[in-house]
Formats: structure tokens, sequence, C-alpha cells
């Protein structure tokens, strides 16, 4: 019966932690949907017919911006 108990208790605390977890999870998501938010696209079905751009590709043309910005 003590074993019985323990697992419950055991059982009960990983709910809570997985409960506290999906709602920080949902929060996040929110916080990122509300900061995405900010961006609108001018043309959605050009954006999703173009390849996907690489992360090294994206860092370039970020360098390039900066290197362009006036001293």
């Amino acid at each position: 019966m003590h074993q019985m108990g323990s697992v419950t208790q055991r059982n009960t605390a990983m709910v809570e932690r997985a409960n506290h977890t999906a709602a920080a999870l949902e929060e996040e998501a929110e916080r990122m949907r509300m900061f995405t938010a900010r961006f609108a696209l001018a043309d959605r079905t050009a954006l999703e017919a173009a390849p996907a751009e690489s992360p090294d590709a994206r860092e370039d043309d970020d360098v390039r911006a900066l290197e362009a910005l006036p001293a």
C-alpha cells in the first residue's frame, strides 16, 4: 500500500510539472505570435514558391547590409 501511495505522489508531481511546462510553452508561443505579428508579407505566394535560403546566405546579407551603413 505504501508503494502505491509513493507511485501516486510521483505521478502527481510529474503531471504538475508537465502542466507547468505546457503553460510556459503556451505563453512563449503567444509572445512569439505577438512578435511576429509585426511583420507583414506583401506577397505570400511568392515567398512560399521561393526556395529556402541557407542561414549562411542570410548572414552574408546581414554583413553586407552592415558594411553598407555610413560610418
